[in-house]
């Protein structure tokens, strides 16, 4: 059977701001559709539900190279561009959002990291195809 897996190596996060980082890895979304609760005093056995009519795309999260030169935009509204190398030339993740949360970490004799949160607003937001 063919390997058909692929690595994230060489993927990029861009914002419109201009804030950089050096990237250890990237989760883009985490969407997620509610139920709604459609019982009333007639439902018998199970509990009705119905799905909600708009999804969220929940939040990014982001590892990093911590550098305490660098602080990003905390809740400024931007462009943030995902470049997936592996998914191929010109299949990009698009959207708008703010970064909501930032973490840093510094350990003894280890690298320093930290964790970037940002919320997507769900105003502008595609998978964008070659």
């Amino acid at each position: 059977m063919a390997i058909t897996a692929k690595t994230g190596t060489g993927t990029t996060v861009s914002f419109s701001g201009g804030f950089t980082c050096k990237i250890i890895n990237v989760d883009p979304f985490a969407i997620a559709l509610e139920s709604i609760d459609a019982n009333n005093m007639s439902s018998v056995d199970w509990m009705q539900k119905l799905p909600a009519d708009l999804a969220d795309l929940g939040e990014m999260s982001l590892e990093i190279e911590y550098d305490p030169t660098a602080e990003p935009p905390i809740g400024t509204v931007e462009t943030i561009t995902i470049d997936p190398k592996a998914l191929g030339t010109g299949k990009k993740i698009i959207g708008s959002g703010f970064i909501s949360g930032y973490n840093a970490s510094i350990p003894v004799n280890g690298k320093m990291t930290a964790t970037i949160t940002v919320t997507w607003d769900g105003d502008d937001f595609e998978i964008a195809a070659a």
